[in-house]
């Protein structure tokens, strides 16, 4: 469901009130621009958990929620997000093996500054790292906990192909596949040991 300008701005309003501490009703425009996205993001947050089929009583008491409920409802649904990352990332990270890669290892240990740095009420929008490891299936259009959630329940799944190995194995086959590998691979290590075991992936 899209809604009018007219009733955002005083979302967005609001925030920019909190954003400069009641100090100032006017930011730059990128940053009014980053609150309009902020806005947007948490209401396509609830539209897309309830598939456009409303459910949730309106403030006026009409059948499809207006846009500043939407907003709050997909917030909560955000924070939820966020929540649940940070859950799945501390199950990742609880006997990590990077297998000596670095750029898996550096990616994994730097996905904690998300959950330091992530701004829920300014910038939801924003998931802040690069995510330089590429994980199999990822959905390059999402942003922000959507796109850090699915990126860590696709590394999860991952994590647990590669338990099915000897560590050991798993080094050597990626030594074979590329002898400095340990600064160099930039690939994907599961997809290349199954490749390299002639397993389905």
């Amino acid at each position: 469901m899209e809604y009018e300008v007219e009733e955002l701005l005083p979302i967005v309003k609001e925030l920019t009130e909190k954003y400069t501490s009641k100090e100032s009703s006017s930011v730059p425009y990128e940053t009014a621009r980053m609150l309009m996205e902020a806005v947007l993001y948490c209401i396509n947050e609830f539209w897309e958990e309830h598939d456009n089929k409303g459910g949730i009583a309106a403030l006026d008491g009409s059948a499809l929620p207006d846009a500043r409920l939407a907003y709050e409802k997909g917030r909560e649904l955000v924070v939820g997000k966020v929540i649940k990352a940070m859950e799945v990332y501390q199950e990742i990270m609880e006997d990590f093996q990077d297998y000596g890669c670095m750029n898996y290892g550096d990616t994994m240990r730097g996905m904690s500054q998300f959950f330091l740095r992530y701004d829920v009420n300014f910038c939801p929008q924003d998931h802040l790292l690069t995510l330089d490891y590429p994980c199999r299936g990822r959905d390059t259009d999402k942003c922000g906990a959507d796109l850090i959630i699915e990126y860590l329940e696709c590394i999860l799944r991952e994590k647990k192909e590669l338990e099915m190995y000897d560590t050991e194995e798993v080094r050597e086959i990626l030594e074979t596949i590329r002898p400095e590998y340990e600064e160099l691979f930039l690939d994907n290590i599961c997809e290349a040991v199954k490749k390299f075991k002639g397993e389905d992936m």
